[in-house]
């Protein structure tokens, strides 16, 4: 819990200094939503086994961040000033059946 909570503040942080603010606070209200569908919302969430397979793809990607579980480094940007990573919560984001990959939606030839 104490992961999230650091992950989520550093998140939260980061898109309010690094990103454009109405594009921050788009992105920070999608994670509250996300958070309260993981927390009161079982029929967004995903089975176990597409959970379990998500973490493992998410595992082996060089964006994740070990340390925070994390999607990207929160603060992390690439080239064109854009996010590495959603800097989404694993263990929010693979639970839930509307999260996309952030790979995908970036035409990478990885993620789930």
């Amino acid at each position: 819990m104490i992961q999230y909570i650091n992950a989520v503040t550093q998140s939260a942080f980061w898109l309010l200094v690094r990103v454009p603010f109405k594009e921050a606070c788009s992105r920070i209200w999608t994670g509250v939503q996300m958070t309260y569908d993981f927390l009161f919302v079982p029929s967004s969430h995903v089975d176990m086994k597409e959970e379990v397979r998500r973490n493992l793809v998410c595992g082996a990607c060089t964006v994740y961040n070990r340390k925070l579980n994390t999607c990207g480094t929160p603060g992390q940007m690439m080239l064109g000033n854009t996010t590495m990573g959603c800097w989404c919560s694993l263990t929010v984001a693979a639970r839930l059946k509307g999260k996309q990959c952030w790979a995908r939606e970036h035409d990478w030839d990885y993620g789930w």
